[in-house]
Order: C-alpha cells, then structure tokens, then sequence
C-alpha cells in the first residue's frame, strides 16, 4: 500500500472572523511553523481493509502522533470568484491534529464561508457537511473482470500499481482503488441513480460479455453505427441510469446488496469491465464531495488537479437522443403506456 504525504494546517493558524464570515490563515502564518505534514498509509477506503493510520513528521517540535487517522467534514470555502473549497478536521485517535483543505490557501486571502452554520469562533463543529454518497460514484461490481496486463482479474483482486488496460493510453498504473459496501435497499432508498443489472449484449452486441453490475452514475461507452449517422461520431456516451428503460438494462431487485470498485489513475480513463469500456474514477468537486471525508482527503492528495474529463470529450447523450439510438426502447415504452 503507497504511503501518502498529507499536509494540514495548525489549528490554531485559522482564524475566522465572525462579522465577514470568513475563514483566513492567520497575521504572521509560517509555513514552516504552521503546516503539519503526516505520513498516511490507506487502508481500502469502504472496503474490509484496515483504516489508515498516520504519523505526524514536521514541524520538528511537534509531537511525534501516530494512530489512526479519520477526516471530519468542517466547512465548505469559496475564494473570491474562485472555485468551493472542502474544509475537513484531521484526526489521529480521535484528537485534532490539524486542517485540511481541498486546494491550498493563500495567506491573508479571506475564504467565504459557504456552509451556513453559525460559526461562534475557532475550529469547533464536528459536522458541517452533506452526507456522503460513495456508492453513488461511478463504479462496477467487485466480481467484474477487467483487462490488465496479466489478463482478465477481478476487481476486488486489484492493488494499488497493477497494470490495467485503458482505451486511449495502454496499460495504465492504478493510483487508488475505493471499495464501497453497497448497501441492502440502496436501489430504493439511495440518494443518487439506482444500482443497475446490465444483461449481456445489453449495450451492443457483445458488450458487456456477461452480466455486469454498475453504479446508476458510471458512463458507458457506446460504439454503435447509428451513432456516427445520428450523432457524426462514431463512440459516444451515456449514463448507465439514462439506458435503464428496458433493453437488458434495469435496476437491481430492493434488498440486493454488494461492493462496488472505483479506480483512480493518473487522468479520467476507460477501462474494459467485462468486455464494455466504461469511464474510471473522476476527481471533480461532484465525485470529491460524495467520498467519505477521509477518502476525499486522500484522494486529493495523491492525485491533485485531475478534476478534467477528457475522456468524456465525446457526445454524452442526453435521454431523448438514447431514444434515438435505441428506437426499440422508444416503443417499450410506448407499449407500456398503452397498457396502462
């Protein structure tokens, strides 16, 4: 498991100023003072691996912490005209250690506090965040067969450094793998796309292989020759919720319960589960504000600014246009209306 250098800020250089309502790195903030830096090493983050723990290694005056490590959400910033900003609490054993920010601050710049809690002084609220939704992320099941290096492996059998098979760059290192526990009732009570049973040949002839089952978010590659007569384009994309009308596609029974992979490389990439190219692990603010804090944390720090998505640079069809692209779904559900 790769070790992780995390960066937080003393909690006693963020200051906030009640009447602006804003958050700022105190008059005479020293980085070599005032940043704490910590050595991380993840556990699978929703998955049956141990939690990560850490170890406070500079300022060279500071207590030597070690223990495991949890994130808290605190607050949600905005620089002036400048993109929200995930603030969370780092703890190790549960005592504070440190802040944590989305994007570094800049000393003596005021950060708009967008979280609507009354703030009446220094860092003190446990729970200033929306909850978490990983499972809403885009991924697959555990059990799905993706092309690597070494072959077909199971997701779940992945680590961190395994070789896998991207559509647009070859072979690709992983960077880091989230393992979520799909919930029982997650199809009925989740807050995002239902999970979804793709059949086989669902999407188009041979793709996926076998069975495949997904988050109601995750993209999927379309290579159709309607699509490059309707569309001008001969691959295009489409949210796997969007293609849940029939056709082998549909949500999975209330009650079905699961784990879900998400892999996180170097850019946002295709890779191949179960014979059907869909779209890895994206790091813009949706997907960062959806992981566990911790993961987010994590996830920030070993893969910075890959908040682009160029491997979505193709059409990605809104539902009128996969009506379009699958007429028989069309008449499904014109069938069905009838009937009722």
């Amino acid at each position: 498991m790769p070790r992780i250098r995390l960066t937080a800020y003393d909690p006693l250089a963020l200051v906030y100023d009640q009447r602006e309502a804003t958050f700022a790195l105190g008059a005479g903030f020293d980085p070599r003072r005032d940043e704490i830096e910590m050595i991380v090493t993840p556990g699978a983050t929703g998955g049956p691996s141990p939690a990560p723990v850490a170890s406070i290694v500079t300022p060279a005056d500071r207590p030597r912490i070690s223990g495991a490590v949890d994130a808290v959400p605190y607050a949600r910033l905005r620089a002036p005209d400048g993109p929200a900003i995930c603030l969370d609490r780092i703890e190790i054993d549960g005592r504070a250690v440190g802040y944590a920010s989305s994007r570094p601050l800049v000393p003596g710049l005021g950060y708009a506090d967008l979280t609507g809690d009354d703030v009446p002084g220094a860092p003190a609220h446990a729970d200033r965040a929306g909850s978490c939704t990983a499972h809403d992320l885009p991924g697959f099941a555990s059990d799905a067969l993706v092309a690597t290096g070494a072959g077909l492996r199971r997701a779940d059998s992945l680590r961190e450094g395994d070789m896998v098979l991207t559509h647009d760059n070859g072979l690709q290192p992983v960077r880091w793998i989230l393992h979520h526990r799909m919930p029982a009732g997650t199809p009925a009570t989740g807050p995002g796309p239902a999970p979804l049973q793709l059949a086989a040949s669902a999407v188009s002839a041979g793709r996926p292989e076998q069975p495949l089952i997904v988050s109601g978010s995750l993209r999927i590659q379309i290579r159709e020759p309607m699509a490059e007569l309707l569309f001008g384009e001969p691959q295009v994309f489409a949210q796997a919720s969007r293609l849940a009308d029939g056709g082998g596609i549909a949500a999975l029974p209330a009650g079905t319960s699961g784990t879900v992979v998400q892999l996180l490389f170097d850019a946002h990439e295709l890779v191949q589960a179960n014979g059907l190219w869909v779209e890895s692990l994206w790091l813009g603010e949706p997907t960062l504000n959806a992981l566990p804090p911790m993961a987010r944390v994590i996830a920030q720090q070993i893969a910075r600014g890959l908040s682009d998505r160029p491997c979505l640079a193709h059409l990605d069809l809104a539902p009128e246009e996969i009506l379009c692209l699958y007429p028989q779904r069309q008449r499904q559900r014109e069938t069905r209306a009838s009937v009722t």
